[in-house]
């Protein structure tokens, strides 16, 4: 299975160096990227492919549509740098640091969840 979530921007998106940046800032580790994807190295299934075009951002998986911590950190982020997901869902734990959610990673709510019930 392929799923892409689409992030439209009225004005330029940001450049994929403060994407990165704002990921890194968000989580509190460092991104593996490329020119097309981006990975969390503490969780190297953790990924997804990034493309622009034109005032879209869109970040794609393979193989599940749930929203993985890092995929929703960069939905996350791409909304604080003027993205707009339209009705899209953004989980409550996207942004929490990778030092506070890793024990938990696996087992992350796929639906709007409080972050005081994150067991």
């Amino acid at each position: 299975m392929v799923c892409h979530r689409d992030i439209k921007f009225t004005d330029p998106p940001p450049s994929i160096e403060e994407f990165i940046a704002k990921i890194n800032e968000i989580t509190g580790i460092e991104v593996i990227y490329d020119e097309y994807e981006i990975i969390n190295p503490h969780y190297p299934s953790d990924n997804f492919i990034y493309t622009y075009q034109g005032d879209t951002v869109s970040l794609t998986v393979f193989g599940y549509y749930t929203i993985s911590y890092l995929l929703g950190v960069a939905l996350y982020a791409l909304v604080k740098l003027g993205g707009d997901f339209g009705n899209g869902f953004i989980p409550a734990w996207a942004s929490l640091k990778w030092e506070d959610i890793k024990d938990r990673v696996d087992r992350l709510p796929n639906y709007p969840y409080p972050k005081n019930l994150l067991n």
